[in-house]
């Protein structure tokens, strides 16, 4: 994961914390965070090798 992509999953996580959500709602946050930086990493390496 690169500094941009650290610091836009900390920006949301922040903006979460600041509006005094709940604890599930934070973990939600984070989970999505982790689903697209791992999609967005599948794709990178699929672009990467040249695949479909």
């Amino acid at each position: 994961m690169g500094p941009q992509q650290n610091a836009v999953v900390n920006g949301h996580i922040e903006s979460a914390q600041a509006v005094d959500v709940s604890a599930e709602d934070r973990k939600r946050v984070r989970e999505l965070a982790v689903e697209v930086l791992v999609e967005r990493d599948d794709t990178v390496g699929r672009i990467e090798t040249n695949e479909e």
